[in-house]
């Protein structure tokens, strides 16, 4: 088990693995103390570990200290688009093209942050951009759907 609380296997259970899942529990932490989805996947003997690491960030997706800013590169509007997504199911055509929309979003937020930090040869190397550019031949039926997203290259 490892000292960080089984954090990813917390993000790996709930949700379906879900990101925008995962990131809404840590809202509901960050925001309102709630720990019991955050700590579904802990042991007992590692709760507090896990509560130490996430209390050495701050609540505030804005600041370059939070959790969503340190470890997942994003900004507060995505947290908030996320937060929005994971507190509902996906159990509609609508909300599996919302998914998908917001699931670019991040994507191309992640791949310009990994440019600008020159890490572009780390995001190549883990494939990220397979997962990327998977979405780019939907993105013209999305838009015709409605959804207004930009092609970044």
């Amino acid at each position: 088990m490892p000292i960080t609380g089984n954090l990813q296997g917390t993000k790996g259970t709930i949700g379906k693995d879900r990101f925008d899942v995962f990131i809404w529990a840590l809202h509901l932490y960050y925001n309102y103390g709630i720990d019991l989805i955050i700590n579904s996947h802990t042991t007992v003997q590692s709760i507090k570990e896990l509560i130490e690491i996430l209390n050495c960030f701050e609540r505030d997706p804005k600041s370059p200290k939070s959790y969503y800013k340190f470890f997942c590169d994003l900004n507060e509007d995505i947290v908030n688009q996320l937060v929005i997504s994971g507190e509902k199911r996906i159990d509609t055509t609508d909300r599996v093209l919302d998914y998908i929309v917001l699931a670019y979003k991040v994507w191309n937020i992640r791949k310009n942050n990994f440019d600008h930090n020159q890490c572009r040869e780390l995001f190549y190397k883990l494939g990220g951009e397979d997962v990327f550019y998977a979405f780019l031949p939907y993105i013209s039926q999305l838009n015709e759907y409605g959804y207004k997203i930009e092609r970044d290259s």
